[in-house]
């Protein structure tokens, strides 16, 4: 008898949204609590979002797991759920590369282009602190 690998499945859940019915799939091998956390913390900081935001944003919704898979069908499966549920609102497709995701550009409102994955060491980079200082001086001088 083959012994199974609790890290080789993954939870396919839903977040639904109380107010109006819509509703984010997502997947995790993490606690679905824990996911949701991370989606909530998505709302807290500026430029980072996730169409789950849509969901949460109202504070008045609920998750629960609706399926279990292998690592292995984790896109298919969370596919037929995001294809099937109605009111779904998801924005992210399924067949991207999170790799390639995490490489893409942006540009930080201190003029500084980084790559996605890159951006917390950006905030904390000197060119980004001084960008900081210098925007609370002048707004510090202004209201003077």
């Amino acid at each position: 008898m083959e012994k199974i690998n609790p890290n080789d499945y993954v939870k396919i859940y839903r977040i639904v949204d109380n107010t109006n019915g819509n509703v984010y799939i997502g997947s995790t091998k993490q606690l679905i609590s824990n996911r949701v956390a991370r989606h909530r913390n998505y709302m807290k900081n500026e430029g980072e979002y996730c169409s789950s935001c849509e969901v949460l944003k109202n504070n008045d919704y609920f998750y629960e797991e609706i399926d279990i898979c292998h690592k292995d069908k984790r896109k298919e499966v969370e596919r037929k759920y995001i294809n099937f549920t109605p009111n779904c609102i998801n924005k992210r497709r399924l067949n991207f590369d999170k790799n390639e995701y995490n490489k893409c550009k942006v540009q930080c409102e201190c003029g500084s282009i980084h790559a996605r994955v890159g951006k917390q060491r950006h905030l904390r980079s000197k060119k980004h602190l001084k960008y900081l200082w210098e925007t609370m001086y002048d707004n510090l001088e202004n209201n003077h």
